[in-house]
């Protein structure tokens, strides 16, 4: 969420409360912040020099000044540096399915078990990911957007889960599919 708030504070300066606001308007409130995180977040990115205090206006609800925010030239550059970097999760990340495979493996349980109770879950989330889609009119919202990457990332985990019900049969019928 930091670099998120960064770039938004380098396309306008903004106050904290516009901040979060535009931060969930523009995800259509699909990733609520509250208040408080928003703050602590835009303090940090104060303290480590990549934004500033560009002036103080009133607050409309109360009059009272508040800070409006703006990107320093290092915090334009890391705003600019997040949008252009791949957004891929880290191949040492730990995945709590690979761990719970891997683990049912190595203990003797029963993985036709633990595969089948992954697969049931993955296509119900995929049929609720599929009503999500269809609530979305505009095929570049948030709401549609965030669907359809939740489909193809099920889809994933549901190839996964099949190469590895084929490899458990060959191993268990003999084979070396497992360790292929």
């Amino acid at each position: 969420m930091k670099d998120a708030l960064l770039y938004l504070l380098d396309d306008q300066p903004r106050a904290v409360a516009q901040l979060k606001k535009t931060f969930e308007t523009m995800t259509q409130d699909l990733f609520p912040v509250n208040v408080g995180q928003v703050y602590q977040t835009v303090q940090r990115l104060e303290r480590d020099g990549l934004v500033v205090v560009a002036h103080d206006e009133p607050d409309p609800a109360t009059g009272r000044p508040v800070s409006v925010y703006t990107t320093t030239p290092p915090g334009h550059d890391a705003a600019q540096a997040w949008l252009s970097s791949p957004s891929i999760q880290l191949a040492t990340a730990r995945d709590e399915l690979v761990m719970k495979v891997t683990l049912t493996i190595e203990s003797g349980g029963d993985l036709p078990a633990v595969i089948d109770q992954e697969r049931a879950a993955v296509l119900n989330a995929i049929r609720q990911a599929m009503v999500q889609r269809s609530t979305a009119t505009d095929l570049t919202s948030a709401v549609r957007l965030t669907a359809e990457k939740r489909i193809y990332d099920l889809e994933a985990i549901a190839r996964w889960l099949d190469f590895i019900d084929n490899a458990w049969a060959q191993h268990a019928a003999g084979g070396k599919g497992a360790s292929q």
